[in-house]
């Protein structure tokens, strides 16, 4: 979205119809292009239930259905992979590094009620 609002040059609106907007998030390809980023910056993402999370060289991911309608489940296994050194992502790391799996899998259950993300509306 923050490249497409940056390339057609319009003003992405707080209000439509008297109605709040929801803030728009993301960074431009085009601030990505000029060095503009912060390398360490969070990216979640989910789909159909399997969420992950990647902060600077870290990603944690769950292969499992690793959601309820409210939270992230606690029986759920996940993956984690350091980027800088397995881009491929074929050694999982999780059971050498368990704190970073916490660490990651709290920012991530915080940044996906943050988003609305959770609880899911079904």
């Amino acid at each position: 979205m923050a490249t497409c609002v940056a390339v057609s040059g319009a003003h992405y609106p707080e209000m439509y119809n008297s109605n709040s907007i929801t803030p728009m998030e993301g960074t431009s390809i085009f601030d990505i292009l000029e060095g503009n980023t912060d390398s360490e910056r969070v990216l979640t993402f989910e789909h159909s239930g399997h969420p992950a999370i990647r902060v600077g060289n870290w990603k944690l991911v769950s292969g499992d259905m690793a959601m309820d309608n409210q939270a992230l489940r606690d029986d759920a296994e996940y993956e984690l992979y350091n980027i800088a050194t397995d881009r491929s992502e074929t050694i999982n790391l999780a059971d050498k590094y368990p704190e970073k799996v916490r660490e990651l899998k709290e920012m991530m259950q915080k940044e996906f009620l943050r988003t609305h993300v959770l609880p899911r509306p079904f």
